[in-house]
């Protein structure tokens, strides 16, 4: 072989190397780790805190809808991380369009089978089971219909709900919804009343500074049994109930600070009737 075709090759082979080396230098260690980009850069995304940039920076993004609402994050979520109530890939809450439609009197009918847990006008006389008087009609829709469809699971309640066609939950929450929870005994609470004021600011987002909820799709706490309110915070934290939103709210609390929101909630007066 020729001695310059000799010299070409080592010459080629030699840059190869270098080539190589270089980019082994180069090349983050967690490269191609999830696919072609760094594998670190997700936890470190992850962990950054959410930067308010003003109204200002919103309308310059390109695509971005002509009315989009504006939000203060330390005012709107009490310090929280979006992603405790919102879906980084979904970011949108569907279940605050939920609607209901029933016969109120149909309801009342199907109530008859409800009573012996919830009271014949929706008030219980048990501090462990809720009273529904008065409570949102779209949130009733919502966890009868969880019941029914397994997505959520009681005892007591999960073979009652598949028991109901879709009508029935409509009136029976249209039913619910109407009557007035102003009459709700509420047995004295074990927490802290203060500290529970304090610890609600978390929840006002969506449950309303007192309880009463300005979503008709999530439920009012203000006047709902301290018993409920507490077994209902440990189910979320254990993971026995399930809601995304819940799940990371209630992650962080303790037994204290749970006793503390039922007593807070409890001695809260509930809406009128609607």
């Amino acid at each position: 072989m020729p001695k310059h075709v000799v010299r070409l090759l080592l010459l080629l082979a030699a840059f190869l190397v270098v080539a190589i080396s270089v980019q082994q230098l180069l090349t983050d260690s967690s490269f191609y780790r999830f696919g072609h980009y760094r594998g670190d850069s997700v936890g470190e995304i992850a962990s950054r805190e959410p930067a308010f940039k003003t109204a200002w920076y919103c309308k310059a993004m390109p695509g971005r809808p002509r009315v989009q609402p504006q939000i203060v994050v330390a005012q709107h979520s009490g310090g929280q991380q979006c992603k405790t109530c919102h879906n980084p890939h979904a970011p949108k809450i569907a279940i605050a369009q939920a609607k209901a439609e029933g016969d109120a009197a149909a309801g009342r009918r199907s109530a008859s089978a409800c009573a012996g847990c919830h009271g014949s006008a929706g008030i219980s006389s048990n501090d462990t089971w809720p009273t529904l008087a008065g409570q949102h009609a779209a949130y009733l829709v919502r966890i009868l219909t969880a019941y029914k469809t397994g997505d959520q699971k009681d005892v007591a309640m999960t073979p009652l709900a598949q028991t109901l066609a879709a009508q029935d939950i409509e009136d029976l929450a249209a039913f619910y919804s109407g009557l007035s929870c102003q009459a709700s005994s509420v047995k004295a609470a074990t927490g802290d009343v203060t500290a529970g004021k304090a610890l609600a600011k978390n929840c006002a987002a969506c449950h309303g500074d007192t309880g009463t909820s300005g979503n008709p799709a999530w439920p009012n706490l203000a006047g709902q049994k301290p018993g409920y309110l507490v077994n209902v915070l440990k189910a979320f934290r254990a993971g026995l109930r399930k809601d995304p939103t819940m799940a990371g709210v209630s992650r962080g609390l303790s037994d204290s600070d749970i006793a503390n929101l039922a007593a807070y909630y409890a001695e809260q007066a509930c809406g009128p009737a609607k």
